[in-house]
């Protein structure tokens, strides 16, 4: 679990990293984050509309599980000023959300050894 001081709690911020963020994907997640936080932690929330599960219990589950392994991601990396938004796209029972999860946070790791400083988005060109 996410202690409160790695929480992205507030609306603004939220809506920061939405519209300024860069965006990575996986099949059935949507992570978008944005570097220079001023609490100089990673901060993270999870968001899931009720369009993709429609009963309560089921997006309660999924967001436990991805908080989950945002919890180990924080932990092993616990400097980074880093704000991340991870969005739950579409919903199958078969889904695996810690082989996802890993999945989407591996891009961000090799997104920035590629290049530190600025990130690059999926499809871009130089």
């Amino acid at each position: 679990m996410l202690s409160r001081a790695f929480r992205l709690r507030k609306n603004r911020d939220i809506r920061r990293v939405q519209q300024k963020g860069h965006k990575v994907f996986t099949r059935h997640l949507r992570l978008q984050y944005l570097n220079g936080n001023r609490e100089h932690h990673v901060r993270c929330t999870v968001l899931m509309s009720v369009k993709v599960a429609k009963h309560a219990t089921v997006r309660n589950r999924l967001k436990r599980q991805v908080r989950a392994c945002l919890g180990r991601f924080v932990q092993s990396n616990p400097h980074r000023d880093l704000d991340m938004l991870v969005t739950i796209t579409n919903y199958s029972p078969s889904l695996s959300v810690d082989a996802e999860c890993v999945e989407l946070l591996g891009k961000i790791t090799q997104q920035r050894s590629d290049n530190p400083t600025t990130p690059r988005l999926r499809g871009a060109s130089r």
